[in-house]
């Protein structure tokens, strides 16, 4: 699927993949989210 210059991947299900940027970032917000839960501020470390 055109996304500017780009090609983005289409998933079976419709959605498109995310890029290697996108997909690192929404796995770093996880982390910090977990280490809130625990009670440890992200921005401390």
């Amino acid at each position: 699927m055109p996304d500017g210059s780009f090609l983005r991947l289409v998933l079976p299900d419709g959605r498109i993949a995310p890029t290697e940027a996108e997909a690192e970032r929404a796995a770093r917000e996880a982390a910090w989210a977990k280490l809130r839960e625990l009670g440890i501020d992200p921005q401390s470390l």
